[in-house]
């Protein structure tokens, strides 16, 4: 799933959904396409090992992704984030969580690409100030939401874990103990690897954008035949010279 589908998605989505000079309603339609199609072939194919409903429910989160990116999609989201379209939203959320179980027994996978449009349908909202992005604001949610990607790709390693370790405990002492394994994993994760990254990743950006110095032929520099701007660091490796900031 990572290699085959996961890391494509990286790597395409950003280009299709904000690089590619396309109007939101064109890429609306074809994500729409896309979905339709997804889950036409859930429908025939439901007892397929790695169903289409899988990728269906990411296009889900892509379509909105493009709709709030636009003003009109904005706008027209709006009704979610009132206090009624809030409540509804919520309890359309708890009953699809109560009856998902029954769900996949009667339509099947089809099941998935229901639950995530509710899930999806409840985002706009967290960009009230209702009781839910309150409660997301504090700073125990905002620790977790900071760790929620490490999270995400250690949490079944640490289930197997206890349940290697300790494969007689009880369902409740289980889910206790993979939850603490997984956030101390997530931790760990996100102080010492994905936090030093994400510095790295903005210096060689803020390195790169001071790389492009701009010629001024007003300079009386002899080597170059121009004057550069102050905080420009260099042009490039290919002149074989470089600036030092003013």
């Amino acid at each position: 799933w990572t290699l085959g589908i996961e890391q494509k998605f990286y790597l395409l989505w950003p280009l299709i959904a904000f690089g590619l000079v396309l109007s939101a309603r064109v890429r609306l339609a074809t994500i729409g396409l896309m979905i339709g199609a997804l889950t036409i072939a859930t429908v025939m194919w439901r007892d397929v090992l790695g169903s289409p409903a899988s990728c269906a429910s990411i296009l889900v989160g892509c379509a909105l992704a493009v709709l709030m990116h636009t003003r009109v999609g904005f706008v027209r989201l709006r009704p979610l984030m009132t206090p009624v379209g809030r409540v509804v939203v919520l309890m359309a959320f708890l009953l699809a969580q109560l009856l998902v179980g029954r769900s996949y027994a009667i339509v099947g996978e089809l099941a998935t690409v229901a639950y995530v449009i509710v899930v999806a349908a409840l985002l706009p909202g967290l960009l009230t100030d209702g009781a839910a992005a309150v409660a997301l604001s504090t700073k125990p949610m905002r620790w977790l939401g900071a760790r929620s990607y490490s999270l995400y790709l250690c949490q079944v390693l640490a289930a197997w874990t206890v349940y290697a370790l300790l494969p007689k405990l009880g369902a409740s002492a289980m889910i206790i103990a993979t939850t603490v394994v997984g956030l101390v994993v997530a931790d760990v994760l996100y102080r010492y690897v994905e936090s030093p990254m994400i510095r790295v990743g903005r210096q060689l950006e803020s390195v790169r954008a001071a790389t492009i110095a701009t010629y001024d032929p007003r300079s009386k520099d002899r080597r170059f035949g121009g004057r550069f701007r102050p905080g420009e660091l260099r042009l490039g490796l290919t002149h074989g010279w470089r600036i030092k900031p003013r």
